[in-house]
């Protein structure tokens, strides 16, 4: 009884992995009928357009949140928008792992260490060895609809 149960899933699981393998190849090949459309290549074009666009903004949001820090300012007003630098809540920044003291790490299948504990422990005044609070930018570009 056993041995026919084993038999018959065994031929079943076969029947499904040559399924899977024509459904892969399926799939496969109305990919790549896809790829050769007109309409696919036009996607793929603006997705690489907007990549650009997104790695363009990034890179003038840094130069400006770096001219900005320079020069101390906390905002710029612009004709479409207002930028306004604001620090972030403090974050707990591990120098060191193995100087941290054992009632700040958490015990799952590995240590991890507990950064909302140490961020508290330091907020309130105690020193934590090896870790220490910093307090990151955060570049806000707000739009002026009125404009």
């Amino acid at each position: 009884m056993q041995e026919t149960t084993l038999n018959t899933l065994g031929n079943s699981i076969w029947d499904i992995q040559l399924k899977k393998a024509k459904a892969s190849i399926d799939v496969q090949e109305a990919e790549d009928k896809l790829r050769k459309t007109e309409e696919y290549k036009d996607l793929e074009f603006k997705r690489e357009v907007l990549r650009q666009y997104e790695e363009t903004e990034e890179e003038m949001k840094k130069a400006i949140m770096v001219w900005m820090e320079q020069l101390d300012l906390k905002s710029l007003d612009f004709a479409n928008q207002k930028v306004t630098l604001k620090n972030n809540p403090p974050s707990v920044k591990i120098n060191d792992e193995e100087l941290i003291p054992d009632k700040f790490k958490k015990e799952k299948v590995s240590i991890v260490i507990d950064k909302t504990a140490i961020k508290k422990a330091i907020q309130d005044g105690e020193e934590v060895i090896g870790a220490e609070l910093v307090v990151g930018k955060t570049l806000l570009i707000t739009p002026k609809w009125n404009a």
